[in-house]
């Protein structure tokens, strides 16, 4: 009699060629959409865009949903090492720049953990919409050859569970400042960023961390200097996210041809890289709203670095 782990691998074969019995250019460029869905980097840029609209605490936490995920199953797949979907027998349409490994599903429990999250925050008609977004990446997953049905469901319960842990972590410090120099207030969420940052570099993905450490470095140094985006609606929102995601794509495209001149080896190319995408995420969080605090557009209080701390 099979035990349950060669009945789990038996019906993840069945369903994985099951579904791929069905495929046509159409739904391949359809399930190639919906999959984007739960890239992290999709969600990195929305999470800026938020912070650029004058939420910049509600943009931390959904930040933190891409931090948890990408950790957490950056450390499952390294523990499980389960290999992706045979290429030789099935069509493997999708590729994964960050690992060749398949337990769990980062895009389900990715898109998962940003459904429970928002969910206290949407109406029955749009949080069963989520759902089903939910639902239809991690079906792309398997749809893409890149997964195993196992893969998707473990990734949705693991990211139904982050998304719940950000929700309670919001409540323990909805009243904190996040100001480095009040010591207490920012220690522990400090910490767990610190030591998030420090895994998913060796587990997961060092360009994804390069970004959030950028991205955390400006948020906290923002809340130090008193920076805050103020919400100029949504058409004069709109304009800042456009102009903000246009001088993102100027950094990742001039400044590597800037930089590439007489480069001493390939190690130090990585290190410009890592730079680079630090610089993204601190340009995000810091650099892009100190600039529009020039045009009006924001409010700072840079002359008090220096009375930080004097009343604590």
């Amino acid at each position: 009699m099979p035990g349950l782990l060669e009945t789990v691998n038996w019906f993840d074969i069945w369903f994985l060629r099951l579904m791929q019995s069905a495929l046509s250019p159409w739904l391949i460029s359809l399930a190639l959409a919906v999959t984007l869905l739960g890239n992290p980097l999709l969600w990195i840029l929305i999470a800026m865009a938020v912070y650029w609209h004058g939420r910049e605490t509600e943009s931390f936490y959904l930040m933190n949903v891409a931090l948890f995920s990408s950790i957490v199953v950056g450390a499952l797949k390294f523990v499980v090492a389960r290999p992706r979907p045979n290429p030789g027998i099935f069509k493997a349409i999708a590729t994964d720049t960050y690992t060749g490994l398949s337990f769990p599903s980062g895009h389900s429990a990715l898109i998962a953990a940003y459904w429970a999250y928002l969910r206290k925050f949407l109406n029955r008609k749009k949080d069963l919409l989520f759902l089903a977004v939910v639902l239809l990446v991690g079906l792309s997953r398997i749809y893409l050859g890149v997964h195993f049905l196992s893969d998707v469901v473990a990734g949705i319960v693991f990211g139904i569970a982050i998304g719940r842990w950000n929700l309670w972590l919001k409540e323990k410090v909805k009243h904190s400042h996040f100001r480095p120099s009040k010591l207490l207030d920012s220690l522990a969420i400090a910490g767990i960023l610190l030591f998030s940052l420090l895994a998913l570099s060796f587990l997961e993905s060092v360009p994804l961390a390069a970004i959030f450490l950028g991205f955390y470095a400006g948020f906290f140094l923002s809340k130090e200097f008193n920076l805050k985006v103020e919400n100029l609606g949504f058409r004069a929102g709109m304009v800042r996210t456009i102009v903000g995601f246009a001088s993102i794509a100027v950094i990742l495209t001039v400044l590597p041809l800037i930089t590439s001149v007489n480069l001493p080896s390939q190690e130090f190319g990585a290190t410009r890289t890592f730079l680079l995408l630090g610089l993204v995420g601190f340009w995000g969080s810091f650099l892009f709203p100190l600039l529009c605090s020039k045009f009006g557009g924001s409010k700072t209080n840079l002359n008090g670095l220096g009375n930080v701390g004097a009343n604590q």
